[in-house]
C-alpha cells in the first residue's frame, strides 16, 4: 500500500509541469477546423507526437479516417490519438486514471477512448493508434483488451513518453512502438517501470539534452523532428510508412 501512495504522489508532482502545457495548448488551439481544408501527411514519429499535442481544438481523444501508406500499397484505417494527463481533475484524462492505468485498472479516460472509437468507428474496421504519456498507457490496455481487439484490426500502437503498463503482452493485438526521451521521468514511473530495465531493448531511447527541463522531456522532446525524423508514422525506423488525413474529418472528444 506504501509503495502504490508513493507512486501516486510521484504522479501528481510530476504532473504539475505537463498541466501547465496542457492548459497553454487549450488557449493557443481555440479554432475549429476549416470547412475546407488541405490533406495533411504524417511522416513521422514526430509529426504523429505533433498531432496529438497541438490539435486543431483541445481534446482528450481525436478519431479520424485516414490512409496508411507503405511500402504494400495504401489502405484505409482510422488513427486514434490520445492526448497525456490533462490539467483539470474534472477531466478524464486526470492523475486517478494515471493511476488506474498504472495497474492495468479501467478509469473514466479508459472508459472515453474505448467507446468513443466503438461510437464513431464501424465494426471490423482497421485502426492505427496512437498516444502520448498517459493516452499511450491508455491504448497499452485497450490493445490487450479482448472487446475491444475482437471488433477491430489494430495494427500499432505508438507510445510516446508513456509508461509500460502491466497488461498480457500475450493478449495484445498489433506491435508497441514506445519512444522516450532520456531525461523524461515519467515514462519510469509506475510498477512496469521494472520491466523497462528487463526489456531495455524494446523500446527506443533519445536524448534531446533535457535534463532539469521536465516539460521539454515529456513533451517538446516527441516533436522534434531531428530526434524522430527517422522513425516513420508507425514507429519503425528508416521506414517509410505515412498516414493522410483530412483535418475537416477529425472527431474530437472531449469532457
Amino acid at each position: 500500500m506504501k509503495k502504490m501512495l508513493a507512486i501516486l504522489l510521484a504522479l501528481c508532482l510530476l504532473a504539475a509541469p505537463v498541466y501547465a502545457f496542457a492548459a497553454a495548448t487549450e488557449t493557443d488551439a481555440a479554432g475549429e477546423p476549416a470547412a475546407s481544408s488541405e490533406l495533411m501527411t504524417l511522416r513521422s514519429v514526430a509529426d504523429v507526437a505533433t498531432f496529438i499535442l497541438e490539435p486543431v481544438k483541445w481534446c482528450e481523444v481525436q478519431i479520424v479516417p485516414a490512409v496508411l501508406t507503405t511500402e504494400d500499397g495504401a489502405k484505409d484505417v482510422y488513427l486514434v490519438a490520445l492526448r497525456g494527463t490533462g490539467f483539470s481533475l474534472n477531466k478524464a484524462n486526470n492523475v486517478l486514471a494515471c493511476f488506474l492505468s498504472a495497474f492495468n485498472l479501467s478509469s473514466n479516460y479508459y472508459r472515453l477512448a474505448r467507446d468513443s472509437v466503438f461510437e464513431h468507428v464501424p465494426e471490423g474496421a482497421t485502426l492505427v493508434a496512437a498516444g502520448h504519456s498517459l493516452g499511450g498507457m491508455v491504448l497499452q490496455q485497450l490493445s490487450c483488451t479482448p472487446e475491444f481487439t475482437e471488433k477491430y484490426e489494430l495494427i500499432n500502437t505508438l507510445n510516446v513518453g508513456s509508461p509500460y503498463v502491466l497488461t498480457k503482452a500475450e493478449n495484445r493485438e498489433g506491435a508497441l512502438a514506445r519512444f522516450v526521451e532520456k531525461s523524461d521521468v515519467i515514462p519510469k514511473l509506475g510498477p512496469g517501470a521494472l520491466l523497462d530495465f528487463v526489456h531495455y531493448n524494446d523500446f527506443v531511447k533519445v536524448d534531446g539534452g533535457y535534463l532539469g527541463d521536465p516539460n521539454g522531456a515529456h513533451n517538446l522532446s516527441y516533436m522534434r523532428e531531428d530526434l524522430l525524423g527517422g522513425y516513420d508514422a508507425l514507429g519503425v525506423k528508416d521506414g517509410g510508412a505515412t498516414l493522410t488525413l483530412d483535418p475537416a474529418d477529425i472527431i474530437m472528444i472531449h469532457t
